[in-house]
């Protein structure tokens, strides 16, 4: 256990490294508004007062950019937030549809799926009025080396716009590409999904070829990414995929995924995964935070542990909505420690 324990705090250590991002609001590159919003947020905002039971809770954003190849999209693919309560061996995960409308730092109606390239093309813009504002620091996503104080601020806005929405504070942020999904599955040797429709496209531009018949079934990596981005359909539009269900999807691949590493009941297992988090995740967590709840899951964490909320919006051209009764009772389950 004690060689385990080492091998994992190097292992983070050396993740850490390559995955830290800074999100510090003092030194994100916002907008005066911006910067106003986010001020006037945090003075409403009444925070739950911590308790024995929920002092180490917390709220993580997860954040899914496509990054394949030699592609790099701004638009997030997947917000998810998730409230990771470790004493209770327990995690929420709520997913916010792509086009759902809200109102970002700016006071604009906008899809959610674009606040991240706003924040990171508005931190650009400013950027080269004035260089002095970036450090030289680069992040390095797939192919690319992107400033990490446009990544962070890109973060910043969409959080703190997440953070308006839900009336919670988030803690950490995650920002993810595809290829974890991929190859995370693929390191677990593969999951289990019930997939609960046909589902047919073929796209020649990039090479994506999904076909899945109803039923439960074990999926590999490609088919798991498949599976959860699955939108449009080849047979016509009657036949595409809605948000919601995508969603909904997501949240199964997810928590499929972490009831196969938890079976595993092994931390030196866990280590082979570390280093996929390494190439594809980047984060604020510290190191510290990051050592504790490795050894908090893997100490008391059991299959289950997801639990998954639903979002009940509907489509009304050109977003998601969600009725004001329906998004109170989200922000409860998700807040709830029961």
């Amino acid at each position: 256990m004690l060689f385990a324990a080492t091998g994992l705090a190097y292992q983070l250590n050396h993740w850490w490294n390559d995955a830290h991002i800074p999100t510090d609001t003092d030194n994100a590159i916002l907008s005066d508004k911006q910067r106003e919003k986010i001020s006037s947020q945090e003075k409403q905002r009444t925070s739950p007062v911590k308790t024995e039971e929920t002092r180490y809770d917390f709220y993580a954003l997860l954040v899914g950019l496509d990054m394949r190849g030699d592609v790099f999209m701004l638009n997030t693919d997947s917000i998810l937030v998730a409230h990771i309560m470790p004493k209770k061996q327990k995690i929420k995960l709520v997913s916010l549809p792509r086009d759902l409308k809200v109102t970002n730092l700016e006071d604009r109606t906008v899809k959610i799926n674009s606040v991240f390239a706003d924040g990171y093309m508005q931190a650009r813009t400013q950027s080269r009025l004035q260089p002095e504002l970036l450090s030289g620091e680069t992040v390095k996503l797939g192919q690319f080396h992107v400033y990490e104080e446009l990544l962070g601020s890109g973060m910043v806005v969409l959080r703190e716009t997440v953070e308006g929405y839900l009336d919670i504070p988030i803690d950490y942020t995650f920002l993810v590409n595809f290829q974890t999904v991929t190859e995370l599955v693929d390191a677990v040797g593969g999951i289990e999904v019930d997939v609960q429709r046909m589902m047919v496209w073929e796209d020649s531009a990039d090479g994506t070829a999904i076909y899945f018949e109803p039923g439960v079934q074990d999926v590999n990596g490609q088919q798991a990414l498949n599976y959860a981005r699955f939108r449009k359909d080849s047979r016509g539009e009657q036949y595409d995929s809605s948000d919601l269900d995508r969603n909904r999807r997501q949240q199964e691949v997810i928590t499929k995924l972490v009831d196969k590493v938890v079976s595993w009941n092994s931390l030196p297992k866990v280590l082979n995964l570390i280093e996929i988090m390494a190439q594809h995740v980047k984060t604020d967590m510290g190191q510290t935070d990051m050592m504790n709840l490795a050894k908090d899951f893997y100490n008391d964490w059991s299959n289950g542990s997801v639990e998954t909320i639903a979002f009940p919006g509907y489509w009304e051209y050109p977003y998601v909505h969600i009725e004001d009764e329906d998004l109170a009772d989200v922000k409860q389950a998700l807040q709830s420690v029961d």
